[in-house]
């Protein structure tokens, strides 16, 4: 195929393709809602309800919009995880608008872990990094497209609101180095004395934010204090999930983690990371950029240095890599490159590895790796309808999966779980 003529239908497929993951997005937070996941939802749960603890800000506005109006918690959340996934997606689309070119992105577009991760793996989507997604895509987007307030927006929002989101998840401050990068490039590489300081003050509350949810000591009166405030409001939540995880101090969780490598299955993540990095070959023009552009490559190097501390007491090891590998896309996104798009002939087999490469393989969130190697990812899409129906009536749940696999078997596809 003609590469003008592929690059025109990755074009028209783009919208539709990014407005199912949309829909599939949704309704795979419905399902979470439904069934009262204690991970998905139990992370934007946390609340202030037994004195101060990290990750509750969000809680507790959710508890006290909840209390005060008699709307569920759970559906303020799902409005929450399609909010700020609506944002992530709409503007990286608009990113990726922008370019002429879209084959060197193709590998990335259709990856199972840049747009797809949520659907992929449902426990480890809709937790607190989309809301850094969503501010990130925006961010590069005014950045690409040089808009004249990028600069007021950007003080605005890290000064007034971000640090709230550290307030929600304290890991969001180890990534602010990515918006600083995407600062520097709007500003064409270059910080003067006066750009330093402005940034040191903008991020000031949200470093201020960030020290005290690290000091902070939960226990387990915090955790029943928060769980009874949501049977109070009629949303009960199993036990077990990202609430009771709270009162676990940091020996506990690198105990936890050691106990998981121990396992055996923790090497699978250094060949993810491998398959990773293949999306990312075809764009190698925008890495050269480096080269010049070295301010931007320390930051980005320094967010992954300040992330070692959390691959050593958090098991989510894949949910550390799909952030970073978001983070990159929208950096390069914003490099200057010599791939303009010129006509020569790609092979089938080529368009055939990029399709094979999206189905194969998953980035599996936490704790066992070697689900790296599920089956085949469109199947996936069909998790949250299931999700839902089955909360309804669990048989059809099982009736739905024993067809898909008598299905799949009949084609010769072996079906792993």
């Amino acid at each position: 195929m003609n590469s003008i003529a592929l690059n025109e239908k990755i074009k028209k497929i783009l919208p539709i393709y990014f407005l199912i993951i949309y829909i599939t997005t949704v309704l795979g937070s419905i399902a979470h809602v439904l069934n009262h996941n204690p991970w998905t939802i139990g992370d934007w749960l946390i609340n202030y309800e037994g004195g101060f603890v990290r990750r509750g800000f969000v809680g507790e506005l959710i508890y006290l919009i909840s209390l005060n109006s008699g709307i569920s918690p759970g559906f303020i959340v799902f409005f929450l995880h399609s909010f700020f996934y609506g944002v992530f997606f709409y503007y990286s689309y608009r990113l990726l608008k922008t370019e002429e070119n879209l084959i060197p992105y193709s590998i990335l577009i259709f990856s199972p872990f840049l747009f797809m991760f949520q659907i992929n793996d449902m426990q480890g989507g809709y937790r607190k990094e989309i809301i850094y997604f969503a501010v990130l895509a925006y961010f590069a987007y005014l950045s690409k497209t040089k808009s004249p307030n990028f600069e007021r927006i950007f003080y605005f929002i890290i000064f007034f609101l971000y640090p709230f989101a550290v307030l929600s998840h304290e890991i969001l401050f180890l990534l602010t180095p990515y918006f600083v990068a995407i600062f520097y490039i709007y500003k064409d590489n270059k910080f003067d004395t006066k750009d330093i300081f402005k940034l040191i003050i903008a991020f000031g509350p949200s470093f201020i934010a960030f020290v005290s949810a690290v000091l902070n000591n939960c226990s387990i009166h915090h955790v029943n204090a928060i769980y009874q405030s949501l049977e109070k409001l009629g949303y009960d939540l199993e036990k077990g999930g990202a609430i009771s995880w709270l009162q676990y101090d940091t020996k506990y969780a690198i105990g936890y983690v050691i106990k998981v490598i121990s396992q055996g299955h923790y090497y699978y993540y250094l060949l993810a990371l491998l398959l990773v990095s293949i999306a990312f070959l075809p764009l190698k023009e925008r890495f050269k950029t480096f080269k010049k552009e070295k301010i931007t490559l320390l930051l980005i190097i320094t967010s992954n240095i300040l992330f070692i501390p959390i691959y050593i007491i958090g098991v989510d090891w894949g949910r550390w890599i799909n952030i970073h590998a978001v983070s990159l896309f929208f950096i390069l996104s914003l490099l200057n490159s010599n791939q303009s798009l010129k006509s020569f002939y790609i092979p089938k087999k080529v368009i055939f590895f990029v399709f094979l490469y999206s189905q194969i393989w998953l980035l599996v969130h936490c704790c066992d790796g070697k689900k790296i190697f599920p089956s085949v990812n469109l199947l996936n899409f069909f998790r949250p309808p299931i999700g839902i129906i089955s909360h309804f009536d669990p048989s059809i749940k099982e009736a739905i999966k024993e067809a898909i696999k008598e299905a799949i078997k009949k084609r010769g596809i072996i079906l792993h779980h």
